[in-house]
């Protein structure tokens, strides 16, 4: 069998099957057309019912400005950790909001596309998260130097380059 790059599905197929017998996760043969009323996937819908009901934004998340209060009596190793942790995470979950939608490019299932698609919405809502967090716990000053703490930081930087 000769070794075929996969291509990325088409945006709209109009010789495309939408039908439940052919329908496949990837490499499928789908429309494009989003019909989430047949699905052939019920994992995908009941995980969609799942995310939908973890949806938050971070404006509205109270207490945080006790968290600024904690943060002034953390020791100075606990507020490096403390740098470190909010600076990966901020690293992960950019890539992920970025690169969700490449991979949605090869799934032909419109139940499982839509998981991505809530999932690359979730993960930016994280980055704004880490954002606001940022805003309320540290001055504008140290902002910058936690999301670049991975530059200088020799593990978090060799571990981001194999994400």
């Amino acid at each position: 069998m000769k070794n075929a790059t996969m291509k990325p599905r088409p945006i709209f197929n109009e010789h495309g099957d939408d039908s439940l017998y052919k329908r496949r996760i990837i490499k499928g043969e789908a429309t494009g057309i989003f019909n989430l009323n047949d699905v052939k996937y019920s994992w995908a819908k009941n995980m969609y019912q799942v995310m939908i009901g973890n949806f938050w934004v971070p404006e509205k998340v109270k207490g945080l400005s006790d968290d600024a209060t904690m943060f002034k009596h953390l020791n100075p190793a606990e507020q490096r950790a403390y740098k470190g942790v909010i600076s990966f995470l901020t690293f992960l979950d950019s890539l992920q909001t970025v690169n969700l939608p490449h991979f949605s490019d090869y799934i032909t299932a419109p139940e499982v596309n839509l998981l991505l698609s809530i999932q690359a919405y979730q993960e930016a809502i994280h980055s704004q998260s880490y954002a606001t967090i940022l805003e309320t716990v540290v001055d504008s000053k140290k902002r910058q130097e936690i999301y670049y703490f991975w530059r200088d930081n020799e593990i978090l930087l060799e571990r981001n380059k194999y994400i």
